[in-house]
């Protein structure tokens, strides 16, 4: 059996759609007018380094973890070959960066990518996650498989130390206390 159709009513720049059931309300919604289609991410930065850059491209060269405070801050470094137009090429590191959930397929060495260079500091990089996942969407793509680019996923080694105590009370009970702390360790770093 099919569906039944779906009535959909237009009044102005408002849209409803007019379903037949047993809690089912007619009624009217208003709804904005797409401004335009594609990936808006208002956390990449992309908008605002726009204003004061301009477009280039970048070839993923690497893409490393760097610990900090023995393994309690990890970050993620992108180190890669920028273009501008017909400029002389030139690498650059940019550190902190989050790759997008839209974007996973696209982290691999080699790749790539369009970004943002500022004019006045030519260090100063933004990558344009979204525009890349746009020209390639990944629809059916797993995420990278480059280990090298993902949070550890096991937490670092750590060392447990047992303190024990002996205690007593203005009443002459005595008891003693075992504490537990787990304290992580420096990895050694593998190059």
């Amino acid at each position: 059996m099919s569906p039944p159709p779906i009535d959909i009513r237009v009044r102005g720049s408002s849209r409803a759609a007019a379903i037949e059931g047993n809690n089912a309300k007619d009624a009217w919604k208003g709804e904005r007018e797409a401004s335009r289609s594609g990936i808006t991410d208002s956390k990449v930065g992309v908008a605002d380094a726009l204003k004061k850059g301009e477009r280039g491209s970048m070839v993923i060269n690497q893409l490393r973890w760097d610990s900090k405070f023995g393994g309690l801050i990890n970050t993620l470094t992108i180190t890669g070959t920028v273009t501008i137009g017909t400029d002389e090429a030139y690498d650059v590191e940019i550190g902190r960066q989050s790759i997008p959930h839209y974007a996973t397929h696209l982290a691999t060495v080699g790749r790539t990518v369009p970004v943002v260079v500022s004019v006045k500091r030519l260090d100063k990089v933004t990558i344009d996650w979204p525009s890349a996942a746009m020209a390639e969407p990944g629809i059916g793509v797993a995420p990278s498989t480059e280990r090298s680019w993902r949070k550890p996923s096991r937490r670092p080694p750590s060392v447990t130390l047992v303190s024990t105590t002996y205690s007593s009370t203005r009443r002459g009970e005595s008891f003693w206390l075992t504490s537990l702390t787990s304290i992580p360790t420096m990895r050694p770093r593998t190059r």
